[in-house]
């Protein structure tokens, strides 16, 4: 189950959460599903439909990009995302330079054995008009939607 290790708003009224979790899992079969862009609408609780639009060649996913449909906080949104970082079995991150959320997500694969790994997780937002609502009100919500995706993404690494 994912833990917050710490959360705060950055200084560009964004906000900033870090995550632990824990997979029963090896790394490489966790990292496996990881990599597989179009099952991201199995555990990301937001997202309706993601549709590859240029995958990169060979193994390595940098530069790889996707259209996702999406709702959050009210929000109906087509946004389309970047692999920003990845370094195989250790390091997938995706970014998206359309607002007004702008969301960053990395996924930082840890120490494993044939049956677990550890993973670090850090996922960056924008507020954009949201950041006028006090951070006491939007903080919680985003972080139990962000625990909500992190839950479903160790349930479905854990029953491969």
């Amino acid at each position: 189950m994912a833990t917050s290790e710490s959360n705060k708003a950055d200084k560009s009224s964004g906000l900033i959460l870090h995550y632990k979790l824990e997979f029963k899992q090896s790394k490489e079969k966790a990292f496996a599903y990881l990599r597989e862009i179009s099952r991201r609408k199995e555990f990301m609780t937001i997202v309706d439909e993601t549709i590859i639009t240029k995958k990169t060649k060979g193994r390595d996913l940098t530069g790889t990009r996707f259209k996702e449909r999406t709702h959050f906080l009210g929000f109906d949104m087509n946004l389309e995302y970047e692999i920003a970082e990845y370094a195989e079995n250790k390091i997938i991150a995706t970014k998206c330079e359309d607002g007004p959320f702008f969301p960053f997500m990395k996924v930082e694969l840890l120490k494993g054995d044939e049956s677990t790994c550890n993973a670090e997780v850090t996922v960056k937002l924008k507020l954009g008009a949201l950041r006028l609502m006090p951070k006491f009100i939007i903080k919680p919500t985003i972080e139990v939607i962000v625990k909500r995706i992190l839950k479903k993404l160790v349930a479905r690494i854990e029953a491969l």
